[in-house]
C-alpha cells in the first residue's frame, strides 16, 4: 500500500516514468528482503540490506559478478531514503534512518583521478574504440559512441533521440525535454553529418518504418541496456573496460560524456557554453538572466569540439544559425 502511495507521489511531483520504475524496483527489493512492516524497519535491518547488495549475484552487460557497484549500492539507498521522506510527509512515521546509514557505512572517499573518478581517454583512444566498431562492421555502436562523444548526451537523451529530431541543414538537434536536461538545442559538425548520414543509410534497410534513431539490425528500438552494452563491448575489446575494475577502470556511456566536457574544456569553450551544451541546470537565481545567443554558441561549438575521424568532412553545406 505504501508503495503503490509512494508511486503516485512520484509521479505527481513529475519525476520521469524511468525513475519512477528504478525507485519502485529498488524499493520494493528492500521491502521483499527486509519482510517487515516500513514502519518497523530498524537499522539493523539496513546492514542486513547493505549486506544482501553486496553478495548478491548480478549481471553487468552480459557479465555475471557477485555484489552490486557502489553506484547501484547508492542508487538503492537513495530511493529507500526518498520512500522513508514520504512516509514521514504523510505522517506513517516520524523517522529517517537512512542519512544516518548512508553517512556511516556508504561514504565513499573521492579520490581526484583515483580509483572512483570516471576514466578519460585521448582523443587518439576515442578514434580507435569508433574505428573498432567499424571494423567488426557495426554502424550502430560506431555511430551511436561517435555522437555521444561528440555531444556528450545522457544515456537516456540518446535513446529519446528520432530522427525527425536531426536537421542536417542547420548542423542541429532536438533533444526531448528530461527532468536533468535544461537546453534542449544540440549541434552536429561536418563529421557527425558524415556519419549520421552513413548510419542512417544502413537504418533505411533494417527499420525504414522506425521512429527511434537507435535501432538494432533486427529493427527495433534500442532498449535501455543497448548503449552500455555496445559501449562496453567494443571498450572491453580495446582494453579500457573491465567489467570487474574500479571506477576507472570502466568505460560506460557516461564516459562519452566525461570525454566531451574534458576536451571542450581543455580546448578553451567557456565554461558556460560547456554547461549549456551538457544541459546542466542552472546554479543560480540569477543564471536564468543570461541567454546564450545559439548562434555564438554553434561557432564555438564548431570551435572546440574534438576531430575524430582520420578524413576530411565538408563543413560547407552546413547552413548556421542566425
Amino acid at each position: 500500500m505504501y508503495l503503490k502511495e509512494f508511486v503516485e507521489d512520484c509521479s505527481a511531483r513529475g519525476l520521469t516514468p524511468e525513475t519512477i520504475e528504478t525507485y519502485r524496483s529498488n524499493i520494493n527489493h528492500f521491502l521483499n528482503f527486509s519482510g517487515k512492516d516500513p514502519t518497523m524497519v530498524e537499522m539493523s535491518d539496513l546492514r542486513a540490506f547493505l549486506g544482501h547488495l553486496r553478495t548478491m549475484d548480478c549481471k553487468v552487460g552480459s557479465q555475471k559478478k557477485k555484489g552490486v557497484s557502489p553506484a547501484t549500492m547508492a542508487a538503492y539507498f537513495s530511493a529507500i531514503s526518498s520512500f522513508y521522506d514520504f512516509l514521514i510527509w504523510e505522517n506513517h512515521t516520524h523517522s529517517n534512518l537512512v542519512p544516518q546509514f548512508r553517512k556511516r557505512y556508504l561514504r565513499l572517499k573521492i579520490q581526484r583521478n583515483g580509483e572512483n573518478s570516471r576514466q578519460l581517454i585521448s582523443t587518439s583512444k576515442m578514434m580507435e574504440l569508433i574505428e573498432l566498431c567499424l571494423q567488426h562492421g557495426d554502424i550502430c555502436a560506431w555511430a551511436l559512441i561517435f555522437f555521444a562523444a561528440k555531444t556528450g548526451l545522457r544515456k537516456g537523451e540518446l535513446l529519446a533521440l528520432k530522427v525527425q529530431d536531426l536537421n542536417f541543414e542547420t548542423g542541429s538537434f532536438t533533444i526531448a525535454p528530461k527532468a536533468k536536461r535544461s537546453n534542449r538545442l544540440g549541434f552536429l559538425d561536418g563529421e557527425t553529418v558524415h556519419v549520421l548520414q552513413q548510419y542512417l543509410d544502413w537504418r533505411e534497410v533494417h527499420a525504414p518504418d522506425e521512429e527511434a534513431l537507435w535501432v538494432t539490425s533486427g529493427g527495433y528500438p534500442l532498449d535501455k541496456n543497448g548503449p552500455y552494452n555496445l559501449v562496453t563491448e567494443y571498450a572491453e575489446m580495446l582494453g579500457i573496460h573491465d567489467p570487474r575494475g574500479s571506477l576507472n577502470k570502466k568505460f560506460t556511456p557516461h564516459c562519452c560524456r566525461h570525454f566531451f566536457t574534458t576536451h571542450m574544456r581543455r580546448a578553451g569553450m567557456p565554461r558556460e557554453f560547456i554547461q549549456e551544451l551538457r544541459g546542466d541546470s542552472r546554479g543560480e537565481a540569477i543564471d536564468i538572466y543570461d541567454h546564450i545567443d545559439p548562434a555564438e554558441l554553434q561557432r564555438s561549438y564548431l570551435q572546440h569540439v574534438p576531430k575524430l575521424l582520420r578524413i576530411d568532412t565538408k563543413q560547407s553545406t552546413l547552413i548556421p544559425f542566425q
